[in-house]
């Protein structure tokens, strides 16, 4: 997945970009996620 060739050589830096830009994908391919998303950071703003 997201190019690790072995999972017995990998760094967790490497693991952590591939799990971020998975989720990335995922919330900028759903547009309801995505949706939702832009919601959280307006309300978190205001705080």
């Amino acid at each position: 997945m997201c190019g690790l060739k072995s999972p017995l050589n990998y760094s967790v830096s490497d693991v952590i970009k591939c799990v971020a830009q998975t989720y990335y994908t995922v919330f900028m391919t759903n547009e309801r996620s995505a949706l939702f998303h832009t919601l959280m950071l307006k309300f978190y703003a205001k705080k």
